[in-house]
């Protein structure tokens, strides 16, 4: 059976034209959580853009505050660099209002310890970085690392 009709086959991943696309309520809850408990941490997995990256979910505070003191220790020039990073971010938790008033709403998911899964290898294959992404980049996520 033979027709004329042409077939217009739109691609499955794309979005709608005015569609945002938004965070999973999940790990946005975890990671104000995170930030609501200064200090507390819970590894994950993430799957970003079709990487693997796992790490310690922090909260974004606790992310600044570790990532100075690391840089502190390496040079005095850096440190003064990583302290200005860490209050020009710092931030209230989700929802909490900041300095101005305005209601804060998280966008980033903070990890420290953060390591690519590449094949069967870590990398970095010792230690860890640390590492911020979009939550709305993440394209799934678990508890626990890869192994």
């Amino acid at each position: 059976m033979e027709t004329s009709e042409s077939l217009t086959l739109t691609p499955i991943d794309t979005e709608p034209t005015g569609v945002e696309l938004t965070a999973d309520a999940g790990l946005s809850a975890l990671a104000n959580l995170m930030q609501r408990h200064d200090g507390a941490s819970l590894t994950v997995t993430l799957s970003v853009s079709g990487s693997l990256v796992t790490g310690d979910l922090v909260g974004r505070n606790t992310w600044l505050d570790q990532q100075h003191r690391q840089f502190a220790d390496l040079d005095k020039a850096v440190g003064e660099i990583a302290a200005q990073l860490r209050e020009g971010l710092r931030r209230p938790a989700d929802g909490e209002r900041d300095a101005e008033g305005e209601v804060f709403v998280e966008r980033y998911v903070h990890l420290v310890n953060a390591r690519y899964v590449v094949g069967g290898s870590f990398v970095p294959a010792q230690g860890g970085m640390f590492w911020r992404g979009r939550l709305q980049s993440v394209d799934g996520w678990s508890l626990g690392v890869v192994k």
